[in-house]
């Protein structure tokens, strides 16, 4: 019987909005057993053990292996030096998402200060753990969703040195999940496990007509769950927390400023940054970069050797093409997330324009030379308007369609901008892609929000149980690692 481990997001507490997520794990393994395979769980909280405890599954405690500091000191060097890797690595995604400090910078930090990032000393134990799970119960291969937790990247580095599978699920292709098998940091493969085989090619073609007839977004709109929010479980859920009095005088009142405060600052910041925006001219030679959030974990793991899109965009801006302009964008969804010095600072790069978010996306793919990106739907999106794409990250594009390229040395940029802008995007070569991306992704999302009643739970377990089985096949019976991307 082939042994997965799946290792949960720690910061998922399965209650409330999230109350059938666990009823959805459960329910994999149980799917995955009657398929002979033995799916167990790694938990990194404290919010699963009562209403998931299984003798099956691994609950983390802290050891009191290495309390001594020169002991800890030489286990973390020795464990970074025999698995290639460091816990800082590990960590910042983690804390870009997660810490104190993003949440009160309201996810707009784009660094963290050392006193956060430095802070790994429990990460030795952590590892030590996930490495004695993987190792002594012969796990096969370790499965995850997008979560940038520090201990997913130890199985990651766990699973390479001792020559195991590990794959990770991402919400990569129009609201659709795609299963990706990872060979190393920044390093992997889309798994191309057939989920939907009457996805025809007529198909293919019928949603790329669609899309760019009717103008319209790609993909659906995400559904969650909300818990019914009567008034007697707020208040039983905030008296298990604090003081009646505290609830009913400070937090509240701490809130209700704050949001004020913050909507008034977001609109003055707003208006200010409006003022350096310069009007679109679609006659223009130009690429476009879409602005990603921060936080997200595309960017926080995948764009981590790119710093940020701030510097990447300079180095762009240096050498763009005789004649081009870089039109670069906020989202229009996450305005309030991108700080006003940071939008200066591309205002004041040589060949950028900042144009408004006003602007369609449709009208400036339409209009543009092609596109440069970190790893956004937006890649998508053009090749879907007959336009290139560059990209700078692991994606769901390159090399799966000809016009998508990829820079991984920085060196290379200008030649790589070059090839962009001379490349020809072939109508039937994205049909052909899209095809084949509906054919090999799911349409089960991983967000624990995201199951909406007991039976939509048990649904799409089954759903995913039979995709992920195929993909564990194909892996397991394949010899070697050469269809690397890099």
């Amino acid at each position: 019987m082939t042994k997965i481990l799946f290792i949960v997001n720690k910061y998922v507490d399965g209650q409330r909005d999230q109350k059938f997520y666990p009823l959805f794990l459960r329910y994999l393994a149980r799917c995955l057993k009657e398929k002979d395979v033995d799916l167990r769980y790694a938990f990194f909280g404290d919010d699963f053990e009562d209403s998931f405890f299984t003798s099956d599954d691994f609950f983390y405690e802290p050891s009191i292996t290495h309390h001594d500091r020169a002991d800890l000191e030489k286990e973390a060097s020795r464990i970074e030096s025999a698995y290639g890797f460091t816990f800082k690595q590990a960590y910042y995604p983690e804390m870009l998402q997660a810490s104190q400090f993003t949440r009160q910078k309201d996810l707009r930090a784009i660094h963290l200060p050392e006193h956060v990032i430095s802070d790994v000393d429990h990460l030795v134990d952590r590892f030590n753990y996930v490495q004695k799970i993987i190792l002594s119960e012969n796990i096969d291969i370790v499965i995850t969703d997008q979560s940038t937790d520090a201990e997913i990247e130890f199985a990651r580095a766990i699973c390479l040195k001792n020559n195991k599978f590990f794959f990770r699920i991402w919400p990569a292709f129009l609201g659709k999940r795609s299963i990706h098998q990872e060979h190393g940091f920044c390093k992997d493969k889309v798994v191309e496990a057939v989920y939907d085989p009457d996805f025809s090619y007529k198909k293919a073609e019928a949603f790329l007509d669609d899309y760019l007839e009717n103008e319209r977004s790609p993909y659906p709109p995400a559904v969650f769950y909300h818990e019914p929010n009567f008034f007697l479980a707020r208040l039983k859920r905030n008296l298990n927390k604090e003081s009646f009095i505290d609830f009913l005088l400070w937090k509240r009142f701490y809130r209700s400023v704050r949001n004020i405060v913050l909507k008034v600052f977001y609109r003055v910041e707003r208006l200010r940054k409006d003022a350096l925006i310069k009007d679109y001219d679609a006659t223009q030679n130009y690429l476009f970069w879409g602005f990603h959030l921060t936080t997200e974990a595309t960017i926080s793991l995948r764009g981590l050797p790119y710093l940020t899109q701030t510097s990447l965009i300079e180095s762009i801006s240096r050498v763009l093409p005789y004649g081009y302009f870089l039109y670069v964008r906020e989202h229009p969804s996450w305005r309030d997330k991108y700080k006003y010095e940071h939008v200066k600072k591309l205002f004041e790069l040589p060949n950028v324009r900042v144009i408004s978010t006003d602007v369609p996306t449709h009208t400036i793919l339409r209009n543009s030379n092609g596109v440069i990106t970190y790893n956004a739907t937006t890649g998508i999106e053009a090749l879907m308007h007959g336009k290139p794409v560059l990209s700078f990250s692991p994606n769901v594009y390159y090399p799966l369609h000809p016009a998508a390229d990829y820079c991984s040395d920085l060196y290379e940029l200008a030649a790589k901008l070059v090839r962009l802008v001379n490349m020809n995007v072939e109508r039937e070569d994205t049909v052909r892609y899209l095809q084949k991306m509906f054919q090999i992704t799911n349409d089960i999302p991983m967000e624990a929000e995201s199951f909406l009643s007991k039976r939509d739970a048990v649904e799409k377990a089954e759903k995913l149980s039979g995709h992920l089985k195929i993909a564990f096949e194909m892996c397991l019976h394949q010899e070697d690692f050469s269809n690397v991307r890099e």
